[in-house]
């Protein structure tokens, strides 16, 4: 049995780009068209990325807008991935119930009761962990990731946990962006500034960092 979980809304309300509530739930004001790992062209992966990209639009959504103190970057990471098909935790099983599920038996994810919301830091464990059982292949350098990224047509992640220099970890997505001669692979992330494409090494200035890819 598949522990991917997902807190969606119930209740008939809509869980959109501009709502700043519900933040720990799906949204669910699109369906996921064509997974990109079902996308045999390697170009039509790359347009597909681009435009949920464009779709979320985090430098202007209200979802995904700083306020008081408090980033998104996990919930933009988060999203945009459901959007491609693709597996990143939102909420991720309290430790007692993974075991029960392996044993086939069926968890209804409740909040903070079966389920718990995930931080940059519990997303760079679970990607240690569990990373690899949903496609999540590690590399060691951003070049590599890069390089992947490109020939590959998939997307790639970058986690850094909190450490002693920085309060709080941080996620941004790795893609192929199309310029006028050539590719160049570039990040997309919400954070204290959010960017629809950004080339800044940010992870440079942190203790611990890690790399990843979605091995199509």
């Amino acid at each position: 049995m598949s522990l991917e979980v997902h807190l969606v809304s119930n209740i008939g309300r809509r869980i959109t780009r501009n709502n700043t509530t519900s933040r720990a739930h799906s949204l669910n004001e699109i369906e996921v068209a064509n997974p990109l790992f079902k996308i045999e062209v390697k170009e039509e992966r790359f347009k597909l990325i681009e435009v949920i990209i464009d779709f979320l639009n985090v430098e202007n959504s209200l979802r995904y807008k700083p306020t008081g103190g408090n980033t998104f970057c996990n919930i933009y990471a988060y999203d945009l991935l459901k959007l491609l098909g693709l597996y990143l935790p939102r909420v991720w099983w309290n430790d007692e119930y993974i075991e029960l599920i392996n044993n086939n038996q069926t968890i209804s994810p409740v909040w903070n009761e079966t389920v718990k919301e995930m931080n940059s830091d519990r997303i760079f464990s679970w990607l240690i962990e569990f990373g690899n059982k949903f496609n999540w292949k590690e590399v060691n350098t951003y070049d590599s990731l890069s390089v992947i990224v490109n020939v590959k047509g998939t997307i790639g992640i970058v986690v850094a946990p909190s450490d002693t220099i920085n309060r709080k970890g941080h996620i941004a997505l790795a893609y192929s962006k199309k310029g006028v001669f050539w590719r160049n692979t570039v990040l997309t992330e919400a954070g204290r500034i959010n960017y629809k494409s950004s080339k800044k090494c940010w992870w440079k200035n942190f203790e611990t960092y890690k790399f990843w890819y979605y091995d199509i």
